[in-house]
């Protein structure tokens, strides 16, 4: 058995603790979920990039095929069985056991067959399983002490021409929230006090008042991060946010044999590339 460094079973047990605090992203349990946004998610949607580069994808929907979600947070197994074929078999991952609760909760009437594992990615005598088709992870891997050895480890797991679907953070374009994060570090607030949360909050629309740029940056959140502490803490006060460079992350995925095939583009950032989604960008 693996006995992790002290500074990573440190940061892996902080970001546990936000998360058993704050299961992500915390939506109601009643009310009904987008599962329309999973489209870009699901294992048939990677298998169909690769055909069009004459490749036979290892996810077919004719066959039972394993899917992980590393990271599963508490809503992405039920919406992305919306999207996977009913016979596939749907790992669900995640760090926080209350977030796996609520996943499983949640999928409690769906067709799929689901399994259930709290673990932890970076821990090596945690079992992984083996012989997946299509690998999902969203928002995880930039909380990760050692995010480039994870995804080794990931890539170790599926078959030929397996799929992974990543997103990580653009540290470049949140040069600003570092900032928000260091500034509330340093007056000491702490994520599990509510009171230090009112006075971020409070500090944030002074901000607004007083100063354009953050006015520009932060209305877009008000809706979706202001009123809902889950997602307030993930953005300002996370446990741990590794600041890689996309040069980074492309050096991760090559050294673990994978290659990028496509970039998506939810925010029409890219208009100026041809098909950054079927062609990767040289730049």
């Amino acid at each position: 058995m693996q006995t992790l460094e002290p500074l990573v079973l440190e940061i892996n047990e902080q970001v546990k603790r936000q998360y058993e605090v704050y299961p992500y992203p915390d939506y109601s349990l009643f009310v009904p979920l987008r599962t329309q946004e999973a489209f870009a998610s699901h294992s048939l949607f990677s298998g169909q990039l690769l055909k069009e580069q004459g490749i036979i994808p290892a996810v077919r929907g004719d066959r039972n095929s394993s899917i992980l979600i590393a990271g599963s947070g508490d809503i992405l197994p039920f919406v992305l069985s919306f999207w996977e074929p009913e016979s596939s078999t749907i790992h669900a991952l995640d760090l926080s056991e209350r977030s796996i609760q609520r996943a499983r909760l949640r999928s409690s009437f769906r067709p799929h067959h689901f399994r259930w594992q709290v673990g932890n990615l970076e821990d090596q005598s945690f079992a992984l399983p083996t012989s997946l088709a299509h690998i999902d992870s969203y928002g995880v891997l930039h909380h990760l002490a050692k995010p480039a050895d994870a995804i080794q480890r990931l890539s170790q797991t599926l078959e030929m021409n397996g799929t992974c679907r990543i997103m990580v953070y653009n540290s470049a374009t949140r040069h600003w929230i570092h900032q928000l994060q260091a500034s509330f570090h340093l007056l000491g607030l702490s994520a599990f006090d509510r009171k230090d949360l009112d006075r971020a909050l409070a500090i944030l629309k002074e901000l607004m008042r007083v100063s354009p740029r953050y006015a520009e940056r932060l209305a877009p959140m008000k809706a979706g991060i202001f009123h809902h502490s889950a997602r307030f803490v993930d953005t300002f006060f996370h446990a741990h946010e590794g600041r890689l460079e996309i040069e980074d992350w492309l050096k991760a995925f090559s050294e673990a044999g994978l290659e990028p095939m496509g970039l998506y583009d939810r925010y029409a950032e890219l208009d100026d590339l041809e098909n950054p989604l079927l062609k990767f960008p040289d730049l």
